[in-house]
């Protein structure tokens, strides 16, 4: 997951890459726009497993000591890895693939 957008791939069984594409989001939008940008993202990546008969696996980042150095970084770079919201992104399609009786991503 990047500011700009949501990346996603498809691996087969031996790990080759078979697919891959991005999900662009807007940024600065104001919050409601943003959260409704969210679901509408994770609504699609929840259409992929039944394109491609697989799971939904997710990379879980801990940016935690990146935040702490923030002061050595762009002002920039710091907005980007404090304003975006990842974990209302996770909780989004957590809730999704559970309505839709799906395992949760890994």
């Amino acid at each position: 997951m990047n500011p700009g957008s949501i990346g996603w791939a498809y691996v087969d069984k031996d790990g080759n890459l078979k697919a891959k594409g991005q999900i662009p989001l807007q940024m600065g939008l104001p919050h409601g726009q943003q959260d409704a940008q969210k679901v509408d993202a994770c609504l699609q990546l929840v259409a992929k497993p039944n394109i491609f008969k697989c799971p939904i696996v997710c990379e879980n980042l801990d940016f935690s000591r990146k935040k702490e150095q923030l002061r050595e970084y762009s002002s920039k770079y710091a907005r980007m890895l404090s304003g975006w919201a990842y974990a209302r992104f996770y909780q989004l399609l957590e809730s999704i693939l559970s309505n839709r009786g799906r395992r949760t991503p890994v």
